[in-house]
């Protein structure tokens, strides 16, 4: 046919091969899990960075910086210093309308190799995010980032456009790219 460029067998192939790994991606990304309170949509992203433990700790565990790393966040007010029961408000563009305001506090602190945070208000919190810190070299870190979103959560920010579990899966692509800048700001000391 005029004007379409002839596409060999290997091109059609690596474009199957790299389709095919980016559906096994996105369906490993996220599930849903029932719990006693509702489902449960989790999702984890993990990366290695070069910085000792405390360094990325320091950095990423402190949710005053989540706006520096964290593309989503337009600010975060009142972040406490960290102790169990501080509390901070992070504003996001999320959801519909692009606006999204969460009350958080922290759960649980365990310098420096953990934080968790959850959502204060409610008798089961509709977000709760742990952030772990492993050594893994002398100036090496694994950083893992877990979220877990009640599907009510997931449904208002999405505006029930996608199931559950396909929108935990894009959020889940999102949080890796927010390690990949981390990884750049503490590696390159930006």
């Amino acid at each position: 046919m005029p004007g379409l460029v002839p596409t060999s067998g290997f091109a059609r192939w690596t474009g199957v091969v790299a389709l095919a790994i980016a559906a096994v991606e996105l369906a490993a990304c996220a599930h849903v899990v029932e719990t006693p309170t509702g489902a449960i949509v989790q999702m984890k992203a993990t990366v290695d960075i070069k910085v000792p433990v405390e360094s990325a700790y320091a950095f990423a565990a402190n949710a005053a910086n989540d706006a520096l790393w964290r593309d989503e966040v337009v600010r975060i007010s009142g972040a406490p210093t960290m102790y169990v029961g501080g509390r901070y408000t992070e504003y996001a563009k999320l959801g519909p309308d692009g606006h999204h305001v969460t009350i958080t506090k922290i759960q649980a602190l365990n310098a420096p190799n953990s934080v968790r945070y959850a959502t204060a208000s409610g008798a089961a919190p509709a977000l709760a995010v742990e952030r772990t810190f492993a050594a893994i070299g002398p100036a090496e870190t694994r950083f893992t980032y877990r979220v877990s979103a009640t599907t009510e959560l997931v449904g208002d920010l999405t505006a029930k456009a996608l199931p559950n579990v396909l929108a935990g899966s894009f959020y889940q692509m999102r949080m890796r790219r927010y390690q990949r800048h981390l990884r750049a700001l503490l590696e390159d000391g930006e």
